[in-house]
């Protein structure tokens, strides 16, 4: 543990201990790495015991303290690594953290591309929109006229926010929005009845909502309310 000042940080160290102090084979070493690693009840206590136990065979630490050193390799689980993937974490933060620093408007394009990844899609966006912001980079509002599927760069440090990162709007009604011809996107009458209608009523709700009409220069509560009056009547 001497490269680590004494801290277990790398997957390998444990499995070099129970080698050393307690016998294991690199099989049995690997087995600990991965019963630990999963977190398994049963494993952690099945492998617990050979671990005292082969301390005791090999006695180099007596038995406390091999009761002690098993729940410090327990305990290491929870944050450590294998070295091979330490590493690349390591190139990867370094090279994000340039990016960021020295060309912010391709990296919070592209990470905000990646926030579908995320477990609360909309969350993570928000942060990265709060995030762009300090560092020059505005997020725009979608516009059907100007948007793409999902987030693009603009001129002055400017991103485009994504038709289908509205929610509500799937690749489906994002895909037929961009497909309509642009003499359509002039009048909002003709968007409304040869478009917009035909729409699932969330979706067209969504794109009003979200300012992707806004360019039609009404309010969104008068959209809103004519496009339930045209489904009224075609319904």
């Amino acid at each position: 543990l001497a490269p680590t000042h004494g801290i277990i940080l790398f997957q390998e160290q444990a499995m070099r201990i129970a080698v050393r102090l307690a016998g294991f084979t690199e099989q049995e070493s690997d087995k600990l790495r991965k019963g630990i690693g999963k977190k398994l009840p049963e494993v952690i206590a099945e492998i617990r015991l050979m671990f005292i136990e082969g301390c005791k065979k090999v006695g180099i630490v007596t038995e406390e303290k091999a009761k002690s050193i098993f729940d410090v390799i327990e305990k290491a689980s929870r944050y450590s690594f294998n070295l091979s993937h330490s590493v690349e974490y390591s190139k990867i933060s370094y090279i994000t953290a340039y990016l960021k620093i020295h060309q912010p408007l391709l990296f919070f394009t592209a990470w905000l591309r990646m926030a579908d990844e995320k477990q609360d899609k909309y969350e993570e966006i928000y942060k990265l929109v709060m995030e762009a912001r300090r560092f020059g980079v505005n997020v725009l509002p979608p516009d059907i006229r100007k948007s793409d599927l999902t987030f693009k760069k603009e001129v002055k440090k400017n991103i485009r926010y994504g038709l289908v990162d509205i929610k509500e709007v799937g690749e489906s009604h994002a895909k037929n929005i961009i497909s309509i011809p642009k003499n359509r996107l002039n009048n909002w009458v003709n968007f409304l009845v040869y478009d917009l209608y035909k729409l699932n009523i969330k979706a067209s709700k969504a794109l009003i909502e979200s300012g992707a009409l806004d360019f039609f220069g009404l309010s969104r509560k008068k959209m809103l309310y004519e496009l339930d009056k045209i489904k009224e009547l075609t319904e």
